[in-house]
Formats: structure tokens, C-alpha cells, sequence
């Protein structure tokens, strides 16, 4: 866990000092004893230097200073911590530099990402032959700290990241590696208001870190929306495995109660048949396996949209229109318009919108 400074012409790497400090300074040691400041602008409050947090690096394009924002589990509307960019805490100019609330949690942002910078992480290295560096200068631009308190957490509360990531993506929050911010390409209007909701992936889906690992180091650095497409279609095709799966479980203990009745047991074989279609589990993921509600009136429009333009035919269900757009990208991607480019990024976009709620709810119907 360290910071690199370099210091008359080698680099060393600095460690949090047990006597950090108080205030707006915080003091780095290196091995040997040798000792160096990071400078904060802010007036921190240290009331939370006792509490408890998590804390996990992000990084968001064209991030400013004052998209601060704090983190509510939607499903309960409580608040669990704070979404915070480096750049808040290196500067006076926004609306919570004087903010009581704002600067016990900067304290504690401004200490853990001290603490916890690691290699997995990136970072700068910063020039310390004048004894002291800002902390606006460790810190790519990009990057943001998301701050979860654990005392807000509980049984019925609880906080994932990889079940998170669906929800923080959708506005442009990537989980910081060791790569630099300037590769990902996603840029995403921040939320509207000071809340983040959070809507984490269902208990029903158990490849939560896959999705992450997909969402963050895959589909965030990607450029062209038809590759973009293809990725998110892999989630709807991991969900649709999983309705396969609890279906034909279904299937299986109903053939076992009606055995020896030849008119229910065809009557299985042909429900058996039905969902094995892409297209019909497509339908059952929407209709069955999430909750009533998810406004997919924006995405129906823009598929609509793009299959008139491809000269296809328009279907006013999810399975239709949906089908149609994946069948297209699929089986004729070199055949697609360079023209129709922005209406599929209108449809990546959209997907991005809808798809924390379809991987909320996925299962809850069913299970009900």
C-alpha cells in the first residue's frame, strides 16, 4: 500500500505514517524514516477517523469537481455512503467545499485512498524533492472513491460491488485497475440531483463478478457500438441460460408427477419444446422472470427504428424487436450501414438504462 514519490532522481515508495496528522495534511514515510506531506485545500473534519468504511476506486471520463454524489440503496432508500471525485478533494470550488457533512466523509476518502493505493491501482508518481505534494497530483483526473459506510450496512442491507457495478456503470463509473483512466472509452452523463441510486444484481444470478469483469474491462473500453452490442447481448444470454435451466428443472418434476398420463406428458414435451427457443426464454425473462414495470417503451423505439432503417420488420414485443436487432448483428454484421451507427449506440445506451432493473428483479417473480 503505498504511494510513489521520486525523490532526487529515484523513486521510493510511501506508506501512510501511523502519526499521519490532523487537518488538511497528511504525512507519507518511506522505509528508511525519510517523510513527506500531501497537501489537501479543504478544511477536513476528522469526526469519522474512528468509523469504519470500505472504500473502492473508480474512474469516470470527463469526471468534475462537483459530481459528488451520495449512495442510496434504492431497494430500501438508504443512504450507504458517498461517490466522490479526486478532484472534489483537491479543490474549494464546488458547492460542498464547506459542507460539514461532506468534509468528515473527505477526510476519511482522502486517508483510506492514502492507505489502500496499491500496484492494482493507478496512480502517479509524484516529484517530492520539496518535502510536500499535492494530493490532486497522485490521482489521474478521472478518478472517483466510492466511500460505504458498514455501519449503515446490515442483514437487509448490503453492498457488493460486482452486484453494483451494473447500476454505476450506467452513469459512467468503471472500476479502477492498474490501467490508465484515459483507455475507457464509456462517457455517461452523471445522475440528475445529489443521490446515486443503487440497484444490485439479483441473488438469483450467481455470475456477478463475470458481469462486472464484463461491464468494466471489457465493454467500457470499447469503441464500435456494434461490439458494444455484442457484449451486453452476452448478459441476456447468460439470464436466458439460467431461465433454461430453472425451466426444464420444472419440466423435469412435472414429467415425473403425470408419468403414465400420455396427454399431460406431451403437453410437457411441448411446453419442453417451446422455451427452448432463444426467442421464447426472451419473452420469459420480461414477462415472467422480472417484476412488471421496467419502461422498455425508449428501447422498443429506437430497435423499431433501426430494423426500418435496415429494411426489417418491427415487432411491438421485447422478443420480437430484440431478437430481430441481435439476429442482425450476429448472422449480418457486414452487411450493417455505416450510417445506422448512431442508432445502435441510441440502442447500447438505452440498454445501459434499463439493464440494473432487469438484473435486480431477475428471478424475484419466479421465486415468489
Amino acid at each position: 500500500m503505498s504511494v510513489n514519490i521520486l525523490r532526487d532522481g529515484r523513486e521510493f515508495e510511501y506508506k501512510l505514517a501511523e502519526d499521519h496528522g490532523n487537518g488538511n495534511s497528511f504525512s507519507l514515510q518511506e522505509e528508511n524514516g525519510n517523510k513527506i506531506l500531501v497537501e489537501v485545500p479543504l478544511a477536513l473534519d476528522d469526526s469519522f477517523s474512528d468509523k469504519l468504511f470500505d472504500i473502492y476506486f473508480f474512474s469516470k471520463r470527463d469526471i468534475k469537481e462537483s459530481d459528488i454524489f451520495q449512495v442510496y440503496v434504492r431497494e430500501k432508500d438508504t443512504r450507504i455512503g458517498w461517490l466522490i471525485p479526486m478532484l472534489a478533494l483537491s479543490s474549494t470550488f464546488h458547492d460542498y467545499a464547506e459542507n460539514e457533512h461532506f468534509l468528515k466523509y473527505a477526510y476519511i476518502a482522502v486517508r483510506e485512498s492514502l492507505k489502500c493505493l496499491n500496484k492494482s491501482i493507478f496512480s502517479h508518481t509524484v516529484d517530492g524533492n520539496e518535502g510536500r505534494v499535492g494530493f490532486a497530483d497522485i490521482f489521474h483526473d478521472f478518478t472517483a472513491i466510492l466511500l460505504i459506510s458498514r455501519e449503515t450496512l446490515s442483514e437487509s442491507i448490503q453492498f457488493n460491488v460486482h452486484r453494483a457495478s451494473p447500476s454505476l456503470i450506467r452513469y459512467g463509473y468503471v472500476q479502477l485497475g492498474a490501467s490508465d483512466p484515459g483507455r475507457v472509452r464509456l462517457n455517461r452523463d452523471a445522475p440528475t440531483g445529489q443521490r446515486l441510486y443503487i440497484e444490485q444484481i439479483s441473488h438469483s444470478i450467481h455470475n456477478e463478478e463475470l458481469i462486472s469483469e464484463l461491464l468494466n474491462y471489457s465493454f467500457a473500453v470499447e469503441d464500435s457500438p456494434v461490439f458494444k452490442f455484442f457484449l451486453l447481448y452476452q448478459l441476456f444470454e447468460l439470464l436466458i441460460e439460467e431461465i433454461y435451466r430453472i425451466e426444464q428443472a420444472d419440466i423435469v418434476n412435472e414429467l415425473v408427477t403425470v408419468r403414465g398420463d400420455s396427454g399431460k406428458t406431451k403437453e410437457c414435451i411441448e411446453k419442453l419444446n417451446k422455451f427452448m427457443s432463444e426467442r421464447s426464454r426472451l419473452s420469459l425473462l420480461i414477462q415472467k422472470y422480472t417484476q412488471p414495470g421496467i419502461n422498455l417503451a425508449e428501447l422498443q423505439r429506437f430497435c423499431n427504428s433501426l430494423l426500418k432503417n435496415l429494411g426489417k420488420e418491427e415487432d411491438d414485443s421485447f422478443q420480437g424487436y430484440f431478437y430481430r436487432v441481435r439476429n442482425f448483428i450476429f448472422h449480418q454484421y457486414r452487411d450493417f450501414p455505416a450510417a445506422e451507427t448512431s442508432s445502435l449506440e441510441a440502442i447500447v445506451d438505452e440498454l445501459l438504462d434499463v439493464l440494473p432493473c432487469i438484473l435486480a428483479e431477475f428471478g424475484q417473480q419466479h421465486s415468489a
